[in-house]
């Protein structure tokens, strides 16, 4: 891996792991009781989090150097497609699942991980069709609809997919009971974007 990629990497991860932390300082969480008058003093983030990103380089560098043996892995070639796809690095995932698809294009969750990535990129077009195909190999797949939901409706505003995708998600066997608040946050962005 080149320098400027770890540093990147590093810097990335740097950076997501202090806006969450600052969004968890601001969102509060629970109310603290009050029991002196002295001023309150916020916990400093304990000193492992800053440290968290070198066990992710180092697996990153291991699945590349099992990459240079065989490049088709596809144990692998998933591994680092979740890794950066849990680091919100959208480009340097779809780089992996794209190979991974090649290699195994009938797996509905791998076709769904990588319409997340691009969503995340703001690519809905390509996103909604690679739920499409993930939920056409596999009726009963929730995470493909979930998404075609998310992505199709609430980011691009095509309420007509996101409403079909949701009526499908609702009459799955198993029930989703995340359903009620998909279609209040679809009947909301409908509202707000009535064209």
């Amino acid at each position: 891996m080149k320098r400027e990629q770890v540093a990147m990497l590093v810097g990335g991860f740097a950076f997501g792991v202090l806006v969450g932390f600052g969004l968890a300082q601001i969102g509060g969480g629970p109310e603290q009781p009050v029991t002196s008058s002295a001023p309150q003093q916020r916990q400093a983030p304990p000193p492992s989090q800053p440290q968290a990103s070198a066990p992710m380089l180092e697996e990153i560098g291991r699945l590349r150097e099992a990459l240079k043996v065989d490049p088709d892995n596809l144990v692998v070639l998933k591994r680092m497609g979740n890794l950066y796809h849990d680091a919100q690095m959208w480009s340097q995932a779809v780089e992996f699942y794209e190979k991974a698809v090649r290699l195994s294009p009938d797996d509905p969750n791998l076709l769904t991980d990588l319409g997340t990535c691009y969503g995340g990129m703001r690519r809905n077009d390509e996103a909604v069709a690679m739920f499409s195909r993930a939920n056409a190999l596999d009726p009963n797949h929730w995470q493909s609809l979930y998404n075609t939901v998310i992505i199709a409706g609430l980011n691009g505003h095509d309420f007509e997919t996101a409403e079909a995708a949701l009526a499908k998600l609702a009459n799955l066997p198993a029930g989703q009971p995340q359903v009620p608040q998909l279609r209040q946050a679809l009947e909301k962005a409908r509202a707000e974007h009535p064209d």
